[in-house]
């Protein structure tokens, strides 16, 4: 992308031209852009380390159980348009759970805590000091306590970074979950977190 310095450049050239009729317009105007016009600071993100931590609201959308939670992630410019993301949480819904089986194999599956890993890419719609982002994940999801197996799962990441200087950025992040367990069939986990980040690598 040029700069305004550049394609003032480029005008006076074509100013100073004699096959421009107004030149003298061309002149003063090509002069003043800078002024009247002040280009905003982007930064790429190729080669840039992310790396912040995530708090927030969390729900489990069957019986609409809310809850609260956080995590850590790290992002990885791999371009100016694509980002390698790892998201770790942890999130509390109290009295969230499912009876699942009949009879003799009726047990019950506690889903009060639910632990999370993922990795995946995201797309960055712009590259500005507010950059919005979607984002697919795989990953693994473990529900209850400890005993409990792990079961896969998806996320669809929707988030919007803002970078406040240089290396400290603030942002908001919504990630849809289906997570595919054994006992409870497919269950669907939505988190909504607030992300403080540390930047470098420019």
């Amino acid at each position: 992308m040029r700069t305004w310095l550049e394609l003032r450049k480029i005008a006076v050239a074509i100013a100073l031209s004699r096959r421009c009729p107004r030149r003298r317009l061309v002149t003063i105007v090509a002069t003043l852009s800078p002024l009247l016009l002040p280009a905003r600071d982007a930064h790429a993100v190729e080669r840039q380390w992310h790396v912040g931590f995530d708090a927030g609201y969390a729900v489990v959308f069957e019986n609409a159980v809310s809850g609260y939670g956080g995590g850590a992630h790290a992002a990885y410019g791999l371009s100016d348009s694509f980002n390698a993301m790892v998201e770790l949480a942890a999130t509390r819904h109290p009295g969230a759970g499912f009876t699942v089986g009949a009879g003799e194999t009726q047990k019950a599956l506690s889903m009060e805590t639910i632990l999370s890993g993922a990795a995946g890419i995201a797309y960055t719609i712009d590259v500005a000091r507010a950059v919005p982002y979607i984002g697919l994940l795989g990953g693994a999801y473990r529900l209850g306590d400890l005993t409990h197996s792990l079961s896969p799962g998806g996320q669809i990441a929707l988030g919007l970074d803002y970078q406040l200087e240089r290396n400290w950025a603030i942002g908001v992040q919504l990630r849809m979950h289906t997570i595919f367990n054994q006992d409870a069939g497919t269950v669907a986990y939505a988190t909504t977190f607030l992300r403080l980040e540390y930047l470098w690598g420019f």
